[in-house]
């Protein structure tokens, strides 16, 4: 029979050469052979470690040196001293989908708008997805096959906290900014009446006079006069006399009571605020990071 074509291993025939066949093909066949397995198997290395692991080269990111035959620039390569890298896709299986993501800052592997698609995970900002881009995501957050269309919860717009469900609130339930049970004491703008009619006693001394000092009198001029058979006292005008100086220093004592009320009554008082001094939210100490979910 005529000799037989083959480009790789899986091409030959095991059944070929028949018996029939003379020896003169012998080396062709051989050479068909030698041939199929160089194509099939081009590495130069050694296939195997001698401690039986499989043993491949390193690969590159353009041709990965694990692929698959459909798709051979898709597979595994040796990024560097140990690391393994991925190309031409993305690992699925490793992570959940639907696993939260936080990252320090924006990751290459991050979608924010609909126009991103294929990326590993996506940012939690509210943005509506299409099911045809990421269907095992749509699956996981409407249900498997429901709607053409996701919509991922927004931590963005308002920078909210991540929480844990409670009995009481449900998983992705968006909770609006609360301030807790508290009270004020109260604030009565008059006081209260007086209980009883009631007076005020005071009692006190003055200080001691400070300078030497004098007063000025004025007093009448009185004389007697006589006319005739007998005399009487006349006032002859007004005469001003000075006292003399304080013989001693001295002070004077005073004491008494103030009135009772005139009517029953109260005073008003004025109560202020002070100024809101607070900021715009009410917060512990916080540090943002990107929250992501994983396609």
């Amino acid at each position: 029979m005529p000799l037989e074509t083959a480009t790789y291993v899986s091409d030959l025939n095991a059944s070929n050469p028949a018996h029939s066949d003379g020896l003169n093909q012998a080396d062709a066949h051989m050479r068909l052979t030698k041939a199929a397995l160089k194509s099939t198997l081009p590495y130069t290395g050694s296939i195997h470690t001698a401690a039986g692991a499989t043993n491949g080269p390193d690969g590159s990111a353009s041709a990965p040196a694990f692929s698959f035959a459909s798709e051979p620039t898709l597979g595994f390569y040796r990024m560097g001293p140990g690391v393994i890298g991925i190309t031409g896709g993305k690992f699925k299986g490793g992570v959940p989908t639907g696993s939260l993501g936080v990252f320090v800052k924006e990751p290459a592997s991050l979608g924010k708008t609909t126009a991103d698609t294929g990326k590993d995970y996506l940012e939690l900002n509210g943005a509506t997805y299409n099911r045809v881009d990421y269907p095992d995501l749509a699956d996981f957050m409407n249900g498997v096959g429901v709607g053409t269309t996701f919509t991922l919860p927004d931590m963005v717009t308002t920078g909210r906290f991540p929480r844990s469900r409670t009995a009481a609130v449900a998983a992705l339930t968006a909770q609006a900014n609360t301030v807790g049970p508290h009270t004020h004491p109260d604030i009565t703008a008059t006081t209260a009446a007086e209980t009883q009619e009631h007076t005020h006693a005071f009692s006190g001394t003055t200080g001691v006079d400070s300078p030497d000092h004098t007063h000025n009198v004025t007093v009448g001029n009185w004389n007697n006069s006589s006319t005739g058979g007998g005399s009487f006292t006349i006032n002859s005008g007004a005469t001003t006399v000075t006292t003399g100086g304080a013989n001693q220093r001295h002070a004077h004592s005073f004491s008494g009571s103030t009135g009772g009320r005139s009517a029953t009554h109260n005073h008003t008082v004025l109560v202020s605020t002070p100024a809101n001094t607070g900021t715009t939210e009410t917060r512990p100490e916080a540090m943002s990071f990107v929250f992501t979910v994983k396609t």
